[in-house]
Formats: structure tokens, C-alpha cells, sequence
């Protein structure tokens, strides 16, 4: 039964982050939910993560970018793209990383509310095409709810990564509440 609380907890805190990247979009706090949005892929990926490891790496983050959120989703970048695009905001607060400075990824521009994204990318010079996408706000979110949604649909049918979440919400950090 306590594992099944902690897991409902789990839950419950992923989708809390979900609410709180929506509200800092719909206020116009982009950036700040953006840190929220990536922070977020890095607490899912480290429930995604072997058992013996202690730390959330690159490769989860990129692994599970790439089973959870790409697919099914409109983004044009990769899991690698996606993880340089959150070293750049959260080390730097720009869109250059050191794997997009190395070529090994392209560099992720933002936009937000009524934009239409094909006049942008247009606009763009041949160069910037080349090296970075414009992606929108929303389509992240929508990408990450949907990995979300995924990866608790998999742990619900998977007994091996069902018992490594279990495990790891063990020590997740949980609010203590009145309840």
C-alpha cells in the first residue's frame, strides 16, 4: 500500500510541475517555465534510470526524450537537441550549449503565443536553419504531458520498470503534508 501511495505521489507531483509550466506560460514567465518544463524531463528520466546508478545522466535524458517524448509529438529536434536546449537555459540562459557549439546538436529557439512558426522559420537565414529549430512553447508542453502520460502507461504494464520507479520514489523528495 505504501508503495502505491509514493507512486500516486510521484504522479501527483508530475503533473503539479505540469500545472506550474502552464501557469508561468499563460503568464508570460516563458523562460521560468521552460526551467520548470526541463527540470521536469530530468525528475522523469532519473525515475527512468538503472537501478545502480545514482544520478540522472545525459544519456537518460536524452533516452527518454526520445521513447516518451518525441515520438507521436510535432517537435522537430531530438532527445540530444532537447538535452543541449536545457544545459543552454539552465547553465547559461541562452540557446548555445557546448554540444551545440561542437555541432552535436542544434540549438532551440522558443516562441510563444499567437505566432505562426512557418513565417519565423522562413524568415530565418540558411545558416540559422542549418543550426537551430524554432519550436513552440506549447508543442513542449504538450510533448512532455504526453511523455509523461506515456511513461506511467508502461510502468503500469512493465513489473521491471514498475519496481525501479518504486525504488526510486523511495527517496524521491516529498512535501510533508497534513494529510
Amino acid at each position: 500500500m505504501k508503495n502505491i501511495y509514493r507512486m500516486n505521489r510521484i504522479a501527483y507531483h508530475l503533473s503539479e510541475r505540469l500545472t506550474a509550466i502552464e501557469l508561468c506560460f499563460a503568464q508570460d514567465c516563458v523562460l521560468s517555465g521552460l526551467t520548470l518544463l526541463y527540470s521536469g524531463i530530468d525528475s522523469a528520466a532519473w525515475l527512468f534510470s538503472p537501478r545502480s546508478q545514482l544520478d540522472v545522466k545525459r544519456f537518460d535524458f536524452v533516452q527518454w526524450c526520445d521513447k516518451y517524448m518525441i515520438p507521436g509529438s510535432d517537435l522537430p529536434c531530438s532527445g540530444v537537441d532537447l538535452y543541449a536546449a536545457r544545459c543552454a537555459l539552465l547553465h547559461t540562459y541562452t540557446a548555445r550549449s557546448k554540444l551545440s557549439r561542437e555541432g552535436k546538436a542544434k540549438k532551440l529557439f522558443y516562441a510563444h503565443g499567437e505566432i505562426q512558426l512557418n513565417q519565423h522559420i522562413n524568415d530565418m537565414t540558411d545558416e540559422a536553419r542549418r543550426t537551430s529549430y524554432l519550436v513552440h512553447v506549447s508543442s513542449l508542453l504538450a510533448a512532455f504531458r504526453n511523455g509523461v502520460a506515456g511513461f506511467f502507461s508502461d510502468i503500469a504494464v512493465d513489473p521491471a520498470l514498475c519496481e525501479r520507479v518504486t525504488i526510486r520514489a523511495k527517496t524521491a523528495l516529498l512535501p510533508y503534508t497534513r494529510d
